[in-house]
């Protein structure tokens, strides 16, 4: 019924949003929160304690429960008593994206109420999207997890700027959301001008915090930096930045423009690892979200600092739909064992997210660059607006920039230079100036795009 009257919706939603923050708060939340902040003192000892029982816990359950797990355990003989912590998980066989698609209805657990599910999917930037499902209960521990992120770095429920992918279809430069207290840009079409009324937002509004996409913070934070609008955004004391590779110019321009703490996490919409680095600190993997693996082509375990490996998980959070060493297409490289900056425990740190699998450029010897391998050649060209690579056969890759008015050909040729020179095998570059680049349906922009 309330479908019909928007207007009325709204107003229920702006009077709830003037009550206490601890009344509108699930209980579920804030039990879960509470748990969290719990969780800050504890040592290697308990932490481990903690991630081998949830898996016993979710190993049981998806026994069970989950049609796919009962066929393919009971096909290999796997005994889940005998699986009875993380060293252990390497006797379970992996699963990926093109598994889960195939198999998608034996992933829902049987015990669950199907009008408990809530629909979801993967953004689809590098293939067609993942759809699967979650619960309240994955949700309600989703906001438990980031707002104990926030806040430690200052955030106590002020006004957040949404500089993101579009959330719904709606006019105009913005909506507001009074639940969250969050101002979502529409950013379809982020133009210069789209980008002044979003100053003049800030600058009116006063948001004490922005969440966004690097490519979209680094945009705005370029337009400020060359128009001098740094007094615009004196209101904001520290940006989130996810579901992008975020790249150390891309870091660079966003500190200079705001002259705060940027924050970069990563997680993915299967909700499986996430991981929190500030500006040049190594990525910390929070283990209480679920167990990351690191595994090399051979699915072997890699325990080796420097060395890349794909990010594999097992989630704790999703009863419904569990994701039992899924791989997830994310390269890492592995930084040291070290203690955690606000933490007594010693764990493995991520140097960088190199992106997508499919992100690499590859070359006819069989060599792989990542695009943090390749992206140090932005240090020979300033005056672009937006810039990215894509590979359209092995031999050939075409280099789009989007200009300033500064811009020259010999910045093109120096970047072209320096890329040709870190590839150790001859590939043919070639560049071409755009007005834009195009991006997805979920607005994510991809620094290197491989058509092979």
């Amino acid at each position: 019924m309330l479908e019909k009257y928007p207007k009325f919706k709204f107003t229920l939603k702006l009077l709830a949003s003037l009550l206490p923050d601890t009344l509108l708060e699930k209980r579920e939340y804030k039990d879960y929160r509470s748990f969290l902040e719990g969780t800050k003192n504890w040592g290697n000892n308990e932490v481990l304690e903690f991630q081998n029982l949830q898996l016993r816990l979710v190993l049981q359950h998806s026994m069970e429960n989950v049609p796919y797990y009962q066929e393919v355990w009971n096909n290999y003989g796997i005994k889940i008593k005998q699986i009875q912590n993380v060293s252990d998980l390497k006797e379970l066989p992996l699963i990926d994206k093109e598994i889960v698609k195939l198999n998608r209805e034996k992933f829902i657990a049987g015990n669950i109420n199907k009008n408990h599910l809530i629909p979801i999917n993967t953004g689809g930037t590098t293939s067609s999207p993942l759809h699967f499902f979650n619960t309240k209960t994955t949700n309600n521990r989703e906001w438990a997890f980031y707002k104990m992120i926030w806040s430690e770095f200052g955030y106590n429920n002020e006004l957040v700027l949404f500089l993101r992918g579009r959330f719904g279809k709606f006019e105009g430069l913005f909506e507001y959301n009074p639940y969250r207290k969050y101002l979502i840009i529409n950013t379809e079409n982020f133009s210069e001008k789209k980008m002044l009324e979003t100053l003049n937002l800030i600058y009116e509004k006063k948001p004490k915090f922005i969440q966004a996409y690097p490519s979209m913070i680094f945009l705005l934070s370029k337009f400020i930096n060359e128009n001098k609008y740094h007094s615009q955004v004196t209101s904001i004391k520290g940006i989130f930045c996810a579901s992008e590779k975020m790249f150390d110019f891309q870091k660079e321009e966003i500190s200079k423009a705001f002259n705060c703490p940027v924050i970069d996490y990563y997680g993915h919409n299967e909700r499986l690892v996430l991981m929190v680095r500030q500006g040049i600190e190594k990525y910390e993997i929070l283990p209480e979200y679920g167990i990351a693996e690191f595994l090399n082509n051979e699915n072997m375990n890699v325990n080796e600092e420097g060395q890349q490996a794909e990010i594999v998980g097992t989630g704790f959070n999703n009863y419904a739909f569990p994701l039992i060493r899924y791989k997830t297409g994310d390269i890492a490289t592995l930084g040291p064992i070290k203690k955690y900056k606000n933490r007594p425990i010693e764990m493995r740190t991520i140097s960088e997210i190199d992106g997508r699998s499919g992100d690499f450029l590859k070359t006819a010897d069989g060599k792989y660059y990542s695009p943090t391998m390749l992206e140090f050649a932005i240090r020979y060209i300033s005056n672009f607006k937006d810039l990215q690579l894509v590979q359209t056969d092995i031999e050939n890759l075409i280099v789009y920039i989007v200009p300033t008015e500064n811009y020259s050909s010999a910045e093109g040729e120096k970047f072209k230079q320096a890329l040709a020179e870190r590839i150790a095998y001859s590939i043919k570059i070639n560049i071409k100036i755009v007005t834009s680049i195009n991006r997805p349906d979920n607005l994510k922009h991809r620094f290197l795009v491989s058509k092979l």
